[in-house]
């Protein structure tokens, strides 16, 4: 199991550049990418991208790359302008205008020129090191992952036992109802149609009958405990919608209860679901 949380980070240090790159992601419904990269870069942004979604199925995955040509590099990028300078001071000087070139000119002029075209090499390097990273935020958000199933199955066994709380106080509360009925019925000393009073009962115990909605919860809980130790890469989309229908099952509990006890069970039960709930939105 996997969160959507993660972040890893790396760097690269070479004689003509330097390149570092930092990954994060939260969670979100769907893939979501962010770049922010330097446009010297703006041609591998696309193979970027596609390797995030190779690794990532689900999660906003923000990516900050820095780059910067080293100051050697950018000097004798500088030189190769010797030509070009002696035109421009050439053709200020014919044309009578002052020359207003500077080095600082010269350089913020060379910023704003099309990408510094990188080596096979350099980018070999420079991808590789993206994979590496990509790969140090799939091990954070697994971490992550198993940090979050031991709060699932903290939560999950407080379900367990209020679920068998449930159904044993149920059992018993059918039992004590059809005494009390039988007590009530001797007190009165009434002579009464054994059927119609068989039926009266059963309308009665009908209204209040959770015995679906606890065998329902208890299939619900049991797909989300097989979830949980799948294989599935993608499970909280699943997860999700198995909360909803715990809720649901906790709810009509709720609005069937004549007593505080089954109250409290069932409060106890939708308090849990929805712990579960949160922790589900950050599991891919």
């Amino acid at each position: 199991m996997e969160s959507m949380t993660g972040f890893a980070q790396g760097s690269l240090e070479e004689k003509k550049f330097s390149f570092s790159v930092q990954i994060k992601s939260v969670n979100a419904r769907f893939l979501e990418q962010k770049f922010y990269a330097p446009k010297d870069l703006i041609e591998i942004e696309n193979s970027f991208r596609a390797l995030v979604k190779e690794s990532v199925p689900r999660g906003t995955v923000e990516v900050l790359i820095k780059y910067k040509v080293k100051n050697e590099e950018a000097f004798e990028s500088l030189k190769k302008k010797k030509s070009w300078v002696e035109k421009y001071q050439k053709t200020a000087k014919e044309l009578g205008v002052r020359d207003d070139l500077t080095l600082g000119s010269l350089v913020k002029m060379s910023s704003q020129e099309e990408p510094v075209e990188l080596s096979k090499t350099d980018l070999n390097k420079i991808t590789k090191l993206f994979k590496s990273v990509l790969l140090s935020l799939r091990k954070s958000r697994s971490l992550e992952g198993r940090n979050l199933l031991k709060v699932l199955k903290t939560e999950l066994k407080k379900i367990n036992e209020d679920l068998k709380k449930l159904e044993s106080w149920y059992k018993k509360h059918q039992t004590e109802f059809r005494k009390d009925w039988d007590e009530k019925v001797k007190k009165i000393k009434v002579e009464i149609d054994p059927d119609r009073l068989e039926q009266e009962i059963s309308i009665l115990l009908e209204k209040g009958d959770i015995v679906e909605e606890i065998d329902r919860f208890g299939i619900h809980l049991k797909e989300f405990e097989k979830l949980l130790v799948s294989k599935e890469e993608v499970i909280g989309k699943k997860l999700d919608f198995y909360c909803q229908e715990l809720t649901r099952e906790a709810n009509t509990v709720g609005s069937k209860s004549k007593r505080a006890d089954l109250t409290r069970l069932s409060v106890n039960l939708k308090s849990s679901v929805e712990k579960l709930r949160q922790q589900v939105q950050n599991i891919q």
